[in-house]
């Protein structure tokens, strides 16, 4: 069996690098899993405050978490990001104890551990990146950019420039040019580009999101020279580009195929169109390297194995109805390959709806492959309004996974209306007004004690305690203005 466990709207949040762990955050808690044992950390993480990856710096690994609470208003994002150490006490970034927003996001990408890469407006509305030793200093160099990627290695920073012609740029570390590169981007429209090093050497994909051009290129240049070491034109899109050991990934939704490639010649291993893709433009998604197998995203219901020497099709892996493939790739850590789950149905999911945890000793083993979810279990409740409890139709998930029972998403479904909390638990601003205005915002959770593994109260008490410190803030009751309040009960 290969376990998937639910998480409903959690947001993934990387581990420190080599943790061995991926972290997941909602409110009031983070859900920790390390190979297949699933956790929570009750402790470490904010109720309702955003929080970016974690960053290197000379302090070490450190994070931005925003000072204000997010109530899921899009156009209302906190304003002002503060910096903590891994050990979550406050700390500096490059000199900055608090950030920006836009800031915040932009160096997300870029820091090392004695400098940050910045991309920032000029006076002129044109991007320049910037580097800094210290953020509050002036920058201690500049280049112009466009729709750029960045990548630095070594004492040299790469830029690959998308607009109409592409420029590989190899810059030092004070952000003057060493050599440049131009390449006719006959696609123009939005680049799709990617860097990767390799051997001394700059690996640059070259391709466009342009629907009306079917082609991409991946070029190789000398580090030291600039000069072309190989170069191989595809003739499809490529949305997906990834460098693993010594070959190059990638696959092309649009057109259905993928591919792989010698990092250090350009030659095509292997190269097949997944059966369909002419009908169905996201039959072929993204495709990973996992030991002697490849993992290929086959729509958002399947994942297939194939095998990397030959290119043999070796099985399916088809998806619980609950789950479907995300549109994030998969990670790999240590022995397990971890693969972001969106919700059943059509698959065009931003959240995520879970994981699965597919270890090299049971792919090893061989098909067939079936996948095992963990217990969901559903809690029946009632709202009430003026003493009728039977007004309003209320659906709260709930999951109990390992000792932790979790409540997911409350809905609310008003005779034939349907009024969905938000991700942060608040409800949207223009479905608040229609809401009837005697509800006085009490929630009973009934929960069958015989249905639970391991009947504890007080994890019960901790959850709906959380959730109740959240709701002071959030949704108000119309009956009685007063915050909506949870409250359970065996049945």
């Amino acid at each position: 069996m290969i376990p998937c466990y639910f998480l409903i709207d959690e947001q993934m949040e990387d581990s420190i690098p080599d943790a061995g762990s991926l972290v997941f955050r909602n409110n009031g808690h983070a859900v920790v899993l390390r190979a297949e044992s699933l956790t929570y950390d009750l402790q470490g993480y904010w109720p309702g405050h955003l929080m970016t990856r974690w960053q290197l710096s000379p302090r070490g690994w450190v994070c931005f978490v925003s000072d204000d609470v997010y109530h899921g208003d899009y156009f209302a994002y906190p304003g002002r990001y503060l910096v903590y150490d891994s050990d979550f006490r406050p700390t500096d970034f490059f000199g900055l104890t608090q950030l920006d927003r836009h800031f915040a996001q932009r160096v997300v990408t870029h820091s090392y551990d004695d400098n940050c890469l910045v991309d920032e407006d000029g006076p002129d509305g044109s991007y320049y990146l910037r580097i800094y030793g210290r953020l509050d200093k002036p920058a201690k160099g500049e280049f112009p950019i466009s729709s750029a990627k960045v990548l630095r290695h070594d004492n040299s920073v790469f830029v690959l420039n998308g607009h109409s012609p592409m420029a590989l740029s190899k810059l030092d570390l004070l952000l003057k040019p060493i050599w440049q590169r131009e390449f006719d981007n006959q696609g123009g429209g939005m680049p799709n580009q990617k860097l990767f090093y390799y051997q001394n050497s700059i690996i640059a994909l070259l391709s466009s999101f342009r629907l009306d051009y079917k082609g991409a290129d991946i070029v190789a240049l000398d580090d030291a020279t600039g000069e072309i070491l190989w170069q191989q034109h595809l003739p499809y899109l490529i949305e997906f580009f990834h460098l693993a050991g010594d070959r190059l990934y990638l696959s092309s939704q649009l057109h259905g195929y993928w591919c792989v490639l010698c990092a250090k010649t350009g030659n095509i291993f292997l190269q097949q169109q997944v059966e369909g893709s002419e009908d169905d433009i996201i039959r072929c998604r993204y495709l990973w390297p996992f030991d002697e197998y490849l993992l290929l995203h086959n729509g958002f219901d399947r994942l297939t194995v194939i095998d990397q020497a030959s290119g043999e099709h070796l099985a399916d892996i088809d998806m619980s109805p609950e789950f479907s493939l995300s549109h994030v790739p998969p990670k790999v850590i240590d022995e397990y390959v971890y693969v972001m789950l969106g919700a059943g149905g059509d698959g065009m999911q931003f959240s995520y709806a879970g994981v699965m945890a597919l270890s090299r000793k049971r792919l090893h083993q061989g098909p067939p492959y079936t996948v095992d979810v963990e217990p969901y279990l559903g809690v029946t409740h009632s709202a009430v309004a003026y003493g009728d409890i039977d007004y309003y139709d209320i659906q709260i998930s709930c999951a109990e996974l390992g000792d932790v029972l979790r409540f997911g998403q409350i809905e609310m479904r008003k005779v034939a209306q349907r009024h969905s909390y938000n991700f942060f638990g608040n409800m949207d601003k223009n479905v608040k007004q229609r809401l009837n205005k005697h509800f006085d915002g009490r929630l009973q959770l009934s929960i069958g004690r015989a249905a639970l593994k391991n009947p504890d109260d007080s994890k019960i008490d901790l959850l709906v305690q959380l959730y109740n410190q959240h709701y002071q803030n959030g949704f108000i009751a119309p009956a009685t203005r007063k915050p909506l309040s949870v409250s359970w009960r065996y049945v």
